[in-house]
């Protein structure tokens, strides 16, 4: 935490994510339960379960008072059980392009890992390898 710390300062307070993006939550998981995890990494400004249709998605976005709070969440809750699933978090950040509507914008990487959620659970690895 202390290094991520050190290397935003100088950068301006916009620039600091503030978002942290959760998935692989049990679809029944409420809200209410959702910002008693998230308060454990600090002050939850607000927090979005995405749906569809009505229905949780197992996902969504915590708003936080400050960027310190997204970092501890990142840290002290990614792979938390929450109803007998993995917790994932990691900091989220909007992009101007997407919030006008655009598409999202090209990042160069030399990985080969990909994430992926909400695979049923009698989903084998030999399925997911094909």
């Amino acid at each position: 935490l202390k290094s991520w710390i050190r290397a935003m300062k100088g950068r301006p307070a916009a620039a600091l994510p503030t978002e942290a993006f959760f998935s692989n939550v049990p679809y029944n998981t409420s809200e209410e339960h959702l910002r008693e995890i998230f308060s454990t990494a600090g002050e939850v400004a607000n927090l979005q379960l995405f749906r569809k249709n009505g229905e949780s998605r197992g996902m969504g976005v915590v708003t936080f008072l400050d960027p310190e709070s997204v970092q501890r969440a990142v840290q002290m809750l990614r792979d938390v059980d929450v109803g007998d699933r993995k917790l994932w978090v990691s900091t989220h950040n909007r992009s101007p392009e997407l919030e006008r509507g655009g598409a999202a914008p090209t990042v160069p990487t030399t990985s080969s890992k990909v994430f992926f959620s909400n695979v049923p659970f009698d989903v084998g690895e030999e399925q997911l390898q094909m």
